[in-house]
């Protein structure tokens, strides 16, 4: 990250325009999926329970979301975890206080939910 992008920040305006995207239940899916697991070493589409019957749209949610900034992907050797940008914390914000969307749906993964989740999610997505 040559320029220091991480930290830079959306304008209001900027943001409100980006978070239209948002629109598309698969981006928001996807979005605060990779949100919750922050704190997780990122979310895998190895943890799409659907991945094989919805792999075009959620490539397509990924690509949106990497494009505007709000997610990152961090290549690890045959794994791709996501992670949330700076600017995906202030669209965190704008998601809770104006579009008015529950907080409890950016809380961490808990440790029992992710077993539950890898147990389930597809093995060769990645």
């Amino acid at each position: 990250m040559g320029f220091q992008d991480d930290a830079i920040e959306y304008s209001d305006e900027t943001l409100s325009l980006l978070a239209t995207n948002l629109k598309d239940n698969d981006v928001l899916y996807i979005f605060k999926q990779v949100f919750r697991f922050r704190s997780h070493g990122g979310f895998k589409k190895a943890y799409l329970p659907d991945w094989n019957t919805r792999r075009r749209r959620y490539d397509n949610a990924f690509t949106i979301l990497e494009a505007t900034k709000f997610i990152e992907k961090m290549e690890d050797g045959s794994s791709t975890p996501y992670f949330p940008t700076v600017r995906g914390k202030q669209l965190v914000v704008h998601l809770i206080n104006e579009k008015e969307l529950p907080k409890s749906d950016f809380d961490k993964i808990t440790d029992k939910e992710l077993e539950e989740i890898k147990k389930g999610g597809h093995e060769n997505a990645g």
